[in-house]
């Protein structure tokens, strides 16, 4: 960091994108005006000026060229602002769009609610050489009002009350449910 470079004054503590774009302009104007300042010092004459210094004599200096040095600070300091005023207006509108997204996201859920359906249960009866072997199974249910039919495979070496998940399967809905079947294995 520079020995002039100062902090930027907002209007306010958490300015708007709009504040710090006015800003901006406002920086990059004066930066305008002291490159005009500047181009014309550079083709002036350099003239002296006799000045009183602190012990009380007295020195030459040449007026043009400490102008200059005086512009430069200034364009450097501009520089700097202009670099703070950017970022900030790069951030705000990073921090807008993020706004958006959000709003429309929440919009979007309000517009549609997830409904998921309902599960379905049954029951399956088997001998215990089919839950050793495995099998295939038909079975039939109500779904929605309606009679469905279906065909699931039973895995080979299942288990007494085991629960095989079907999924989507159940009632309708927004995810639609799933149906589970309880498997019952009977001694013959």
């Amino acid at each position: 960091m520079g020995l002039f470079k100062r902090k930027v004054e907002l209007p306010y503590q958490n300015p708007s994108l709009e504040a710090c774009k006015r800003e901006l302009s406002q920086i990059i104007r004066k930066k305008q005006e002291l490159e005009r300042r500047l181009e014309i010092l550079t083709k002036a004459r350099p003239t002296k000026t006799v000045i009183l210094t602190d012990d009380s004599s007295y020195a030459q200096t040449n007026v043009i060229e400490s102008e200059i040095q005086i512009i430069m600070i200034q364009l450097r300091n501009k520089d700097a602002n202009e670099e703070l005023v950017r970022h900030e207006i790069e951030r705000k509108e990073v921090d807008k769009r993020k706004s958006e997204r959000r709003e429309a996201l929440e919009r979007l859920i309000e517009v549609k609610p997830i409904d998921r359906g309902k599960d379905l249960t049954g029951e399956v009866t088997i001998s215990e050489t089919e839950a050793s072997k495995g099998k295939e199974k038909v079975i039939e249910y109500l779904k929605d009002g309606k009679k469905a039919k279906i065909v699931f495979k039973i895995p080979p070496g299942v288990k007494q009350r085991t629960k095989i998940r079907l999924k989507g399967l159940g009632l309708k809905g927004r995810p639609p449910g799933d149906l589970y079947i309880t498997i019952k294995a009977v001694k013959k």
